[in-house]
């Protein structure tokens, strides 16, 4: 699917939302559709006139910068210490002050045309009230930190964006700025296997080798960043599927990760974010049989999420024999028909969840007798 037919799909959704309609918004996360419905009802923006990239005036730039000075030379050793971490991997780092306007940058010279349009520059203007929905407007509403995964942008202008930011918060709670983690989806700067690393990993590794201050993680000069563990992240699956192949490529190997498994990985609330991942999938490589790893190769622990699940095994073709309609049945209602929760513990994306239901004539319960 090409990303100009996202971006059409993606205002459809919008305008339904818009007019009242929710056939397709079942399982969007409540922060993404409290932000769409602010969007909608509050700024009166409109999905299908997506908005050009606002970039400040330098004079209007410096107004904004120096009111965080202080923070910016507090901050800029530990910046410039993560950008070097992440550079490599196609990422840009943004410092927004507390509007979301955008007074630091860091990314790569090369790939300047390319991110200033997609607004991953200095002086770029992230308020939700202008941009919509979007990880720094976001997170500036809720004072939270939030990651905002290509889709869940409320302009189609920012779906090809995986974007998490954290609030940077004075010793009475009040936000005062934000750092901004962002890849871009391209051809040009995929780097795909690594578009869901965790803020926390990279910043949880820095700290234990002693190239980031810890001072500066905790406090940014009395200021405190919160930042999403991974069971909170809606890009669970690019993360998960990022850190596999990554392992793959470190031992030279191609084997596959089965549906059972990703949905066990899914399901877990991994206490030990990215490291606790990682060595999940280092125990399931080293010790799985054959050409894919399963749920059975996974640690205990992993496996916990899932024992009292049903399986489903990966669909067949459409109209082929053998999938389990009893199965599906029983696990959406485990999830209280959250067609996004099955989804993610299958591995498969919400329109192939659809289909299957359709296939056998499975309906939600608030759905029924509709038509």
């Amino acid at each position: 699917m090409t990303l100009r037919t996202e971006q059409r799909q993606h205002i459809e959704t919008l305008i339904h939302l818009s007019e009242g309609r929710d056939t397709s918004l079942a399982g969007c996360r409540e922060v993404i559709l409290r932000s769409w419905q602010r969007c909608v009802g509050e700024y009166r923006l409109d999905p299908g006139r997506p908005r050009q990239v606002r970039v400040l005036t330098r004079q209007a730039l410096l107004e904004h910068r120096e009111p965080v000075d202080e923070l910016l030379h507090v901050a800029r050793a530990g910046v410039d210490q993560l950008y070097a971490q992440v550079a490599r991997l196609g990422y840009v780092l943004l410092l927004t002050d507390h509007r979301g306007i955008t007074v630091d940058f860091r990314g790569q010279p090369e790939h300047d045309q390319a991110l200033r349009k997609a607004g991953l520059y200095l002086g770029a203007d992230w308020d939700e009230r202008y941009a919509g929905t979007c990880a720094v407007g976001t997170c500036i509403h809720n004072a939270s930190a939030i990651t905002c995964h290509q889709s869940e942008h409320f302009d189609a202008t920012h779906i090809g964006l995986t974007c998490t930011a954290a609030p940077i918060t004075d010793p009475q709670g009040e936000v005062i700025a934000v750092l901004d983690i962002s890849a871009l989806q391209s051809p040009r700067f995929q780097e795909s296997q690594n578009f869901g690393l965790s803020l926390v990993n990279l910043y949880a590794r820095m700290i234990a080798e002693g190239r980031f201050r810890e001072d500066l993680y905790y406090r940014l000069n009395g200021a405190q960043l919160r930042l999403p563990a991974l069971r909170e992240r809606a890009d669970r699956h690019f993360v998960i599927r990022s850190v596999y192949e990554g392992l793959l490529a470190e031992r030279d190997e191609a084997r596959f990760l089965r549906a059972d498994a990703m949905s066990a990985l899914l399901g877990h609330a991994w206490p030990g974010n990215i490291r606790q991942l990682r060595n999940a999938l280092s125990f399931a490589l080293a010790t799985s049989e054959g050409e894919e790893v399963t749920v059975n190769d996974l640690p205990e622990e992993c496996q916990e999420a899932t024992s009292s699940a049903v399986y489903l095994p990966p669909a067949p073709a459409d109209g082929a024999p053998g999938d389990d309609g009893q199965a599906l049945h029983d696990l959406l209602e485990q999830a209280h028909w959250n067609v996004s929760l099955v989804a993610r513990r299958l591995g498969v994306s919400r329109p192939t969840v659809y289909r299957r239901m359709q296939r056998h004539g499975l309906v939600a319960p608030n759905h029924r007798g509709r038509g």
